[in-house]
């Protein structure tokens, strides 16, 4: 008899102010196989903040151009209070120099828009979550 695949539930909180981008997530999260994702939408920094205070998460999508925060800066002000938490950067800039800024200022990975398929993000969640766990690890 077939051991039937376990449904994983991972919880993302997405920081993004366009709808559309929004959406374009909600939509390649769904397609997503053996995987769940309990999903929650803010649209600034603030608001991010105020969220991890009181919910815990095991991804966030960050976007890099918020309202109240530009670029490196929305990262670093998220991982104050994010600090156990994979979080993967949305980018429409295909600027490898800026990628690695971001990875070394705590970013576990990052994703192109332009690139978002089921595929991609699925993947993309599952290695951030990995190597977070992994940095703590070996910090520990």
């Amino acid at each position: 008899m077939p051991v039937p695949y376990l449904m994983i539930e991972i919880s993302i909180l997405h920081v993004e102010d366009s709808n559309a981008d929004a959406i374009l997530i909600k939509m390649a999260l769904k397609q997503a196989v053996n995987t769940q994702y309990a999903l929650t939408r803010v649209i600034d920094i603030a608001s991010a903040v105020s969220f991890l205070k009181n919910n815990k998460v095991d991804v966030i999508l960050l976007d890099l151009n918020l309202p109240d925060a530009q670029g490196l800066d929305s990262l670093k002000q998220l991982r104050i209070v994010a600090k156990n938490i994979a979080i993967v950067l949305l980018t429409g800039c295909d600027d490898e120099q800026s990628a690695l800024m971001a990875i070394k200022n705590g970013a576990q990975d990052y994703l192109l828009k332009d690139e978002l398929t089921a595929q991609n993000i699925s993947r993309t969640i599952r290695y951030a979550i990995d190597r977070e766990k992994h940095e703590q690890e070996i910090t520990a």
